[in-house]
């Protein structure tokens, strides 16, 4: 059965009541999200205890936290895609057709390359945000930009690195399996991609 991190609703009155999170089993990192939906849990409740969570600086610390939570996401995101396409590019050396590596011909070569321009264009956005916001400065929309552009990189270059294995690439002893379903995840948590494109509007069109 899932635990609760929350588990009582009051409507009496005499506080406001307090939203019931159930946490579920994920598909993969069961642990962290585990931890982010009690924490969820927690900061509703200290939020009420204190004011009303939706105004004031309640409100600036809980987008603080969810600004600083993308850009850990868009480095998770470059990590598990760049630990994929290395599975990818050493067995591409490996793997053989026609007397030759596949690593070879064009069409292997030239989709890893892209990958890979891509995952350094999206780590390069992480760290744009994270010093942005170790001096102290807005980073609001560059941490959607990162988280963004990083995650949705991430589901291209695992998806390309299951391609690479073939068949293989569908099975659970294999570790490219698992990036592919830990990259989707990152498009999901600290909020979608299409949360990310209405928060990267909403920054550059104030701007």
């Amino acid at each position: 059965m899932p635990r609760r991190a929350a588990s009582r609703r009051r409507g009496d009155g005499g506080s406001p009541p307090r939203r019931d999170h159930r946490v579920h089993r994920p598909a993969r990192r069961k642990g962290s999200l585990h931890r982010h939906a009690r924490a969820q849990a927690g900061a509703a409740r200290l939020g009420y205890e204190r004011g009303d969570a939706r105004r004031g600086p309640c409100r600036e610390r809980r987008r603080a936290g969810l600004d600083a939570g993308r850009i850990g996401i868009a480095a998770q995101a470059v990590g598990i895609a760049r630990g994929a396409l290395a599975l990818a590019r050493a067995y591409a050396a490996e793997r053989r057709q026609f007397g030759r590596p596949i690593a070879d011909f064009q069409m292997i070569r030239f989709p890893i390359a892209r990958r890979e321009t891509e995952l350094d264009a999206a780590r390069l956005l992480a760290l744009r945000a994270a010093w942005l916001r170790d001096q102290g400065r807005p980073f609001t929309g560059e941490a959607s930009m990162a988280k963004l552009y990083a995650s949705e990189a991430a589901q291209r270059a695992t998806h390309l690195a299951v391609q690479v294995f073939g068949g293989y690439g569908y099975m659970r002893e294999y570790a490219v399996e698992r990036a592919a379903r830990d990259a989707r995840a990152t498009t999901i948590y600290e909020g979608t991609s299409e949360i990310q494109r209405l928060v990267i509007a909403r920054s550059v069109l104030a701007a």
